[in-house]
Formats: structure tokens, C-alpha cells, sequence
């Protein structure tokens, strides 16, 4: 129960995009008022919270490849009924990939390590989709 709890706590970047962005706005939106009170206050302002220094799309990225990929990819190890779940994830990433790219103008160097880290979390969602799905089926 405690690893169902965990996940849906940081599910949003499992989601259809549309509602995945939209909730990441939200998220953000709030990290960046608490932030905003930090400065105010004087106070040391949270990695996340500084809405001057925070690429939106960027954060996103970082939250699923190092949060949120190894908990859907040891949980649908678990329960490979889910893959949809990491497929899915990994189209949000490129997603986010896009986005992030647009906004920064990245090196090439920076974005050959955004698509390294998308085509490692792709590979092992269908990796976990073969475990369940003929192969007719697949994605």
C-alpha cells in the first residue's frame, strides 16, 4: 500500500500530457510562492522555489528521470499490468524534452544527454510492455 501511496503522490508525469503539464504548473506555481515568501523574508529560497532561476520544463525533466522513472519502473516490475503507465512517461519526457529545448536553447552536447535519458527510460518501458502484451499488441 505504502509503494501504491508513493506513487500516486508523484504520478503526474504518468498521465495523459495535457494533464500532466497542467498539474506541473500547479506544482511549480506553488514552489515558486514559497519561494517568493523566502525572499521576502530574507530567507535562503529553495532549489526549486526560485522562480528566476527554475526552467520550468527543464525541472520536470530532472523530477522524472531522477524521481519518478525508478519508482513506475520497479513498480510496474511489480505489477506489469501497469507499463502503460511508464510508456506513457516517457512520451511525457520527450514532451518536456521539447519544451525544455525551445526555451533554452541548448547546446548539441545538452540535448544528445536529454535524448540519452529518454531512449533509456522508453527502452525500459517496452522492455516491461513485452513482459505483458504479444507481441501484435505493442507500442
Amino acid at each position: 500500500m505504502n509503494l501504491f501511496l508513493h506513487t500516486c503522490d508523484v504520478s503526474n508525469p504518468l498521465k495523459p500530457f495535457p494533464v500532466c503539464h497542467k498539474w506541473a504548473w500547479r506544482v511549480l506555481d506553488e514552489f515558486f510562492m514559497q519561494g517568493d515568501e523566502e525572499k521576502r523574508r530574507g530567507l535562503p529560497v529553495g532549489m526549486l522555489n526560485d522562480r528566476d532561476k527554475v526552467n520550468r520544463p527543464g525541472s520536470q525533466h530532472g523530477f522524472i528521470n531522477f524521481l519518478v522513472a525508478p519508482l513506475a519502473n520497479h513498480t510496474v516490475k511489480l505489477f506489469p499490468s501497469l507499463h502503460e503507465l511508464t510508456l506513457q512517461m516517457a512520451s511525457n519526457l520527450q514532451q518536456w524534452r521539447n519544451m525544455w529545448a525551445e526555451e533554452v536553447n541548448p547546446t548539441a552536447e545538452e540535448i544528445a544527454k536529454k535524448d540519452n535519458e529518454i531512449e533509456k527510460w522508453r527502452d525500459v518501458a517496452v522492455q516491461l510492455q513485452k513482459r505483458v502484451m504479444p507481441k501484435t499488441q505493442r507500442v
